[in-house]
């Protein structure tokens, strides 16, 4: 049985108006590796095969089994996107972001509310520092209250042994 994987190859090449080294590097190919697919000397690797015939949206047996080049099998071209697959995408690609944007939220949301207990907690040590401030202020006041006193009573029992 014969197959037209080298005809088909070298038909793709110049539908798509293009070197065999650029055809290549679409599948990620030598372009040794096309001349020889070309020159029937090597057939593709089946996941090259896939790769193509996805790209132009044909069959493998298609691609193997059909002369693509004959009139009947005309190829229509590349596999093209329509709206609604773009749409689809877009769609996707914002509901990715939408998730990514509510991941970051929530991340400010946590440390926020870690701030705002931290700022709480500090306000509550400072508030129990001012009230340490006004004990240690009276404490204080009161002992110098003390040692005036006592000055007091020395200078008392001097003035008491002076006369």
């Amino acid at each position: 049985m014969k197959n037209y994987i080298s005809e088909n190859i070298s038909y793709l090449v110049n539908k798509v108006r293009s070197s065999q080294d650029e055809f290549g590097a679409m599948f990620d190919l030598k372009k040794s590796s096309v001349s020889s697919y070309v020159s029937k000397k090597a057939l593709p690797k089946i996941d090259t095969i896939q790769r193509i015939c996805e790209y132009f949206n044909i069959t493998i047996d298609e691609f193997i089994n059909t002369d693509l080049s004959d009139k009947k099998n005309a190829l229509a071209g590349p596999k093209t996107t329509t709206k609604a697959d773009t749409n689809t995408e877009n769609i996707a690609k914002e509901i990715q972001l939408r998730d990514e944007l509510i991941a970051m939220y929530k991340d400010k949301i946590e440390a926020l509310t870690k701030e705002i207990k931290h700022d709480e907690a500090l306000a509550r040590i400072e508030q129990k520092v001012d009230q340490s401030n006004i004990i240690f202020k009276e404490l204080e006041e009161h002992f110098e209250y003390l040692n005036l006193k006592e000055n007091l009573e020395k200078a008392k029992s001097l003035k008491g042994q002076k006369k």
